[in-house]
């Protein structure tokens, strides 16, 4: 028995002092842990504050919107409440009456412009001259207002009397085929556009160019295909109409 109880004790006893190395085991490495990261956080803490100063960070404020959410509709509320309106003292117009008054100061203000303006610009005028003979080509441009991005914008269109070019007839029947249904054989013009490129002067130029190369192109070329005849292309014509002669005064 005592043999028994002696063996007991001391298990025990060895129990005990395992359980108690085991928590002093787990207490070493949480303090170690724990070192650890107080290490790193100084660290952390001296390489901020060897960086200089702290930024101030940007402090968000949701709740400022919303205030002034709320006064704006506070204030729309207030605006058609008659209490709010001061007394009138019957020194202002009504509302019709100030409209009236603005259209009366837009008139007024053109009226100025046609009596002090308009008599400068006569020193700025030119009498109106024909265009030289040698001036054969007509360009069109066109401008659509308030939109600069528009693609017409860009758009050029030139016309021209093909008799003007004074071209052979073995010359004239090669630009004719080259030029082909932008002949029009009723009006004896050519009509030529572009707007590939980004501006109007690149088009106007890109135009002309081209109508040098078919033009040299008719004049040194060896073979004129006379046996190729030329094909008549329908073209609707726009109805044009006339001043009636007892209209005028």
């Amino acid at each position: 028995m005592n043999g028994l109880f002696a063996g007991s004790y001391n298990s025990g006893i060895l129990r005990g002092i395992i359980l108690n190395q085991s928590a002093c085991n787990r207490l070493a490495i949480s303090a170690g842990y724990a070192k650890k990261a107080s290490g790193k956080a100084s660290k952390a803490a001296e390489a901020k504050s060897d960086d200089g100063p702290k930024k101030e960070a940007k402090i968000h404020r949701p709740s400022y919107g919303r205030r002034r959410r709320m006064q704006f509709e506070k204030n729309r509320e207030r605006a058609f409440d008659m209490n709010q309106l001061e007394e009138w003292k019957g020194d202002d117009h009504h509302i019709l009456g100030h409209w009236l008054l603005n259209s009366i100061r837009d008139v007024r203000k053109y009226v100025r412009k046609e009596k002090f303006e308009i008599p400068t610009l006569s020193e700025f005028s030119k009498p109106f001259a024909l265009p030289p003979k040698e001036n054969i080509l007509k360009f069109q441009t066109n401008r659509v207002l308030g939109k600069p991005e528009d693609p017409l914008n860009r758009r050029v269109t030139m016309t021209l009397k093909v008799s003007d070019l004074n071209l052979s007839p073995k010359d004239l029947h090669v630009f004719l085929l080259l030029v082909g249904p932008r002949y029009n054989s009723e009006t004896d013009t050519l009509k030529m556009s572009s707007d590939s490129e980004l501006t109007s002067s690149l088009n106007k130029k890109k135009i002309s160019d081209t109508l040098d190369a078919l033009l040299s192109e008719a004049k040194n070329s060896k073979e004129k295909f006379e046996d190729v005849p030329l094909v008549k292309y329908k073209h609707k014509s726009k109805p044009s109409y006339e001043f009636p002669k007892e209209w005028l005064p």
